[in-house]
């Protein structure tokens, strides 16, 4: 009888180890499996990161490409704005030129 009690409780206590190792196993595969997805994790915020740096920059950079453009164009606008005011005076002055001329033919 305490032969048999003896090979049960080893069997028991066999059976608890195999339990125990499998649980382990399967404790140890999932910290590793969640290891690896903090470390993808951790890869893709820095690559997200450097993303929105570079975007940043970028946008910064055709923000300043677009100010100095309307500048530029502003400038150009009044360069052709002086130079309508010029024309419509020389028109004026060619009107009033015109019509002496030709109050002087009727004179005539």
């Amino acid at each position: 009888m305490n032969i048999q009690r003896e090979r049960f409780l080893k069997s028991c206590m066999d059976f608890q180890k195999n339990i125990s190792k499998q649980e382990n196993d399967e404790i140890g595969a999932l910290i590793l499996k969640k290891e690896l997805l903090q470390s993808e994790v951790h890869s893709l915020n820095t690559r997200n990161s450097d993303l929105q740096n570079s975007m940043a920059a970028f946008v910064e950079e055709i923000l300043e490409d677009l100010q100095n453009s309307i500048h530029a164009l502003e400038i150009d606008i009044r360069i052709l704005e002086n130079e309508k005011e010029k024309l419509m005076k020389d028109i004026d002055e060619l009107k009033k030129t015109l019509i002496q001329l030709c109050q002087c033919d009727k004179s005539y």
